[in-house]
């Protein structure tokens, strides 16, 4: 009697079964995460990963990247990514990042806030509206009655031996004039308002109506709170300075 003795899944069968096997299980897995994210997915809402230039192409069926906020009349809103933005005509174009809106009215439906208002220093003045994912709260300080300044933040710096930290925020010329030289002083200070530390950030040009972000070089000594002076060149070669800020550690992150 002759007895035949076979390995299994051996040979060129077994072998392509195997992977053939293998590919299915692979399919499956992936088919099966393709279909909980669907599932999971919030209904009517699309989040747009488009190069900016192309964001003005999807509608009302783009959304941004920050949290929706209840705004008010009045209130000040920055925008966070380049978002579609509808005019009164129903026609869409694109609002560029950083641009500053006034609200002047909020929709909600179905959980989606869209905001009403005018950009600043659009000569227009035409209302535009847009999804409020694409917004953040602009709640500057206005330094000498032209300059605005906003969001400052302690931000820690891990290179080099030690820690250290920088300043940060936003500037906006909110004139008529022309400002094509502005530097950032940051005194840092002890408990008894003693200099301890001074960083400044290199010249920069302040365009009419942009927002410009600013940071300065990191600090490593101690510190209690910060002083931000703002000094702006004239047209006629003058340097002007604003009123100085004072922020307490604790203020910050």
């Amino acid at each position: 009697m002759l007895v035949k003795i076979t390995r299994g899944l051996g040979g060129r069968k077994g072998l392509t079964l195997l992977v053939l096997t293998a590919v299915a299980g692979v399919v499956l897995v992936i088919g099966g995460i393709t279909l909980r994210k669907r599932m999971l997915a919030p209904k009517g809402v699309s989040v747009a990963q488009v190069p900016p230039e192309k964001v003005g192409e999807l509608g009302d069926k783009a959304r941004g990247p920050s949290e929706q906020v209840p705004y008010k009349t009045g209130e000040l809103a920055r925008v966070t990514a380049n978002a579609p933005v509808r005019h009164a005509d129903q026609n869409w174009q694109e609002l560029a990042l950083n641009s500053v809106l006034k609200v002047s009215g909020l929709t909600v439906s179905e959980g989606e806030s869209w905001v009403t208002g005018v950009v600043e220093g659009d000569r227009r003045f035409e209302p535009v509206t847009v999804h409020g994912s694409f917004l953040e709260p602009y709640r500057p300080v206005l330094l000498g009655d032209w300059v605005e300044l906003a969001d400052v933040k302690f931000t820690k710096v891990r290179s080099g031996p030690l820690p250290g930290t920088a300043v940060s925020g936003w500037l906006r010329n909110a004139s008529s004039r022309s400002i094509s030289y502005c530097m950032v002083t940051c005194v840092f200070q002890d408990s008894q308002e003693r200099e301890v530390d001074t960083r400044r950030t290199p010249a920069f040009e302040l365009p009419r109506w942009e927002l410009v972000r600013f940071q300065t070089a990191r600090s490593e000594k101690a510190f209690a709170s910060v002083a931000i002076q703002i000094m702006c060149g004239t047209p006629e070669g003058l340097r002007d300075y604003l009123p100085t800020v004072v922020i307490q550690k604790s203020s910050g992150p």
